[in-house]
């Protein structure tokens, strides 16, 4: 039996360059009714993986222990995690939260998006064409506030982080501190000036939340944006 790696991703965007040059195979759909529910399993085999993704809510990628497949920093590790076993997701231990973490590069969104997933808190980072592409691309605020005003009004029941560092040189020693500064970094700091703009004026909607991160730790806004995504819905799972 190969040995594999499990990963999942929760940026929309990664997972589809991900997939882009792999080798498609075939793909197989399976109904499985686990415990009175119906499940539906879609397998993709590639020549050098392949990818379940259970009931359209979560894609496990598995990948050759030996394979040469280059594997993304976003990339999350669940191999060792015993929640992401598909039969302790089929019994429910994951909690699959309708929650974009945003914010501009630097503040620690996918931190605390990878954090949460590790316990079983499945939200996703960035929402790239409604979001994050409007914070990036050029044009007038008022034209951007349009946008996101238009977005937050039409998904009510989604809850929309926005995580911001209110010190600049604090956030730019964070961006000077990375391995690999790319063009979205460089611009990092007029980006969260479009999100503070128009975020701020929305913070009175019930599905937005501001938090800064200042002066805080790892630990600390873990603990914020857990409970802004599941309040104290939480449980204790019992995995096989």
């Amino acid at each position: 039996m190969i040995k594999e790696n499990v990963y999942i991703t929760l940026k929309d965007v990664l997972y589809k360059r991900f997939v882009l040059d792999k080798n498609y195979v075939s793909s197989e759909l399976k109904e499985i009714v686990w415990n009175g529910k119906k499940n539906t399993i879609k397998i993709d085999l590639y020549k050098e993986c392949r990818i379940l993704n259970i009931n359209d809510k979560i894609k496990l990628i598995y990948i050759p222990i030996d394979s040469n497949i280059f594997i993304y920093d976003d990339l999350v590790d669940v191999t060792k995690n015993p929640l992401f076993k598909i039969e302790n997701i089929l019994n429910g231990s994951l909690v699959f939260s309708d929650t974009i973490i945003e914010g501009a590069d630097g503040v620690g969104k996918t931190t605390i998006a990878t954090s949460l997933a590790q316990q079983g808190i499945i939200v996703k980072d960035r929402c790239v064409e409604n979001i994050s592409k409007i914070m990036s691309d050029e044009m007038l605020q008022s034209k951007r506030n349009e946008i996101i005003e238009k977005f937050v009004k039409s998904n009510p029941n989604q809850k929309i982080v926005v995580i911001y560092m209110s010190d600049e040189n604090e956030m730019w020693k964070r961006i000077c501190s990375r391995e690999r500064i790319s063009e979205y970094d460089k611009k990092a700091i007029e980006t969260q000036k479009h999100y503070l703009e128009s975020f701020n004026r929305l913070k009175d909607y019930k599905n937005v939340f501001l938090v800064n991160c200042l002066n805080k730790t790892r630990e600390d806004m873990f603990e914020i944006v857990k409970k802004i995504t599941i309040g104290n819905n939480t449980k204790k799972f019992d995995c096989v």
